[in-house]
C-alpha cells in the first residue's frame, strides 16, 4: 500500500466537511507541520484528483474552525504558502483563501514557513492568480522581511513595486505607511518604561533594518 495516498486519505477524512468538526482544527495544525513533506511530493505519486480533493477538503476544514485562535491562523498560513509554491496546487486555490495571506502578522520572525520567501517564483505565481490584494498583502510582507532576503528576491521586488507604481505613487505610498507604522509600534517597545533587554535588542536590530527598507523604498 501506498504510504503517501494513506496519509492523504487519512488527513481528507479528518478535513472533510461531514468529518466531526473537533477533528478540522487538529488536522490543520497536523497539516502545516508536515507540509514541506506533502505538497512536493512528485505527480506520480500525488496524484492530480488527490491533489483537487486534499485542497478542497482543507478549504472546507478551514471555513469551518474560528479563526480567533492564533495557532490555527499560523497553520493556515502555513499551508497556503506552501500550497503556492508548487505550481500544480495553485489552479485550485480560490480567492478568498489567498486573502488569508494576511494572517502573516502574527507568524513567529523563527517559524520555517519563512524559508519559501526566497522561492523567485512567488511574485510571478501569486501576480498571476489575478488578484491585486494578494499580490500587495504578499509584496508587504517581503518588503516587511526585505534584510532575510536573497539579493535575487530583494531586486525582484523592487522591480515589481517599481512596475506597479507608475509614477512611483501609490503602491510604493503604501509600503512606506506600513513601514513607518511597524516603526512606531518597535519605538513604544524600545521607549516603554520597562522592557526586557532581549526585547530591547530585537526591536532595535529590526529598527534599524526597517530604516534601511524605508530608503531603499524612497529611493525607487
Amino acid at each position: 500500500m501506498n504510504p503517501t495516498a494513506s496519509l492523504v486519505r487519512e488527513l481528507r477524512r479528518l478535513l472533510h466537511k461531514n468529518s466531526p468538526p473537533q477533528f478540522h482544527e487538529p488536522a490543520l495544525l497536523f497539516l502545516s507541520l508536515i507540509g514541506d513533506n506533502l505538497f512536493n511530493i512528485p505527480e506520480d505519486i500525488l496524484q492530480p484528483d488527490q491533489v483537487s480533493g486534499l485542497y478542497e477538503d482543507w478549504a472546507a476544514a478551514v471555513d469551518s474552525v474560528h479563526h480567533t485562535n492564533n495557532a490555527t491562523r499560523v497553520a493556515i498560513f502555513a499551508v497556503l504558502v506552501r500550497m503556492i509554491s508548487p505550481p500544480r496546487w495553485r489552479p485550485y486555490i480560490a480567492t478568498e483563501k489567498l486573502r488569508l495571506l494576511e494572517y502573516f502578522t502574527i507568524v513567529p520572525d523563527d517559524f520555517e514557513v519563512w524559508g519559501a520567501l526566497d522561492d523567485q517564483g512567488l511574485i510571478e505565481a501569486i501576480r498571476g492568480m489575478q488578484d491585486s490584494t494578494a499580490l500587495i498583502t504578499w509584496l508587504k510582507i517581503l518588503w516587511l522581511k526585505y534584510k532575510r532576503l536573497i539579493p535575487e528576491v530583494q531586486k525582484q521586488l523592487r522591480d515589481v513595486t517599481r512596475a506597479l507604481s507608475p509614477g512611483g505613487a501609490d503602491l510604493r505610498a503604501h509600503y512606506l505607511s506600513v513601514i513607518n507604522s511597524e516603526l512606531e509600534l518597535l519605538e513604544g517597545v524600545m521607549g516603554a518604561s520597562v522592557v526586557d533587554q532581549e526585547d530591547y535588542k530585537e526591536a532595535f536590530a529590526k529598527t534599524l533594518d526597517l530604516k534601511l527598507v524605508r530608503g531603499i523604498l524612497v529611493a525607487l
